[in-house]
């Protein structure tokens, strides 16, 4: 390459993954479309602020769904009862799971009483007193 040769443009890459529920050349067309309207530097910036904050949601959803499990367990260890319901129709292991669930919230599946229908993969368990 001589000096007065400028160098090849180069297109900032914008991660297709930002742009979360779209199609790849969806995708890409607003990327080329973000890319005419910003600086070179600002979509490569504005791409990793994207992600940072796509990555802050997500990691906030799964923060709430923590939240609310530990809820629902401190309210299932005050109970008496405890339902399992299996929303699948695989039945491997469910009596197995279901009494895994009993005794985290401080029901002894062995010694309460324990009815179960297979039918509709549905446990329960009542607490001894």
């Amino acid at each position: 390459m001589s000096t007065d040769e400028t160098p090849p443009e180069t297109q900032p890459v914008i991660s297709l993954q930002v742009i979360r529920g779209q199609k790849d050349a969806e995708a890409a067309a607003i990327a080329n479309e973000v890319r005419k309207v910003l600086p070179e530097d600002m979509v490569v910036i504005a791409a990793i602020e994207a992600q940072i904050i796509a990555r802050n949601q997500e990691l906030q959803a799964r923060h709430d769904v923590i939240r609310t499990k530990q809820a629902e367990i401190a309210a299932l260890q005050d109970a008496n009862t405890l339902t399992v319901i299996q929303r699948t129709a695989q039945h491997d292991k469910f009596l197995q799971y279901a009494a895994i669930a009993a005794r985290k919230v401080g029901i002894d599946p062995d010694n309460g009483e324990m009815r179960w229908n297979l039918d509709t993969t549905t446990a329960t368990f009542t607490r001894t007193k």
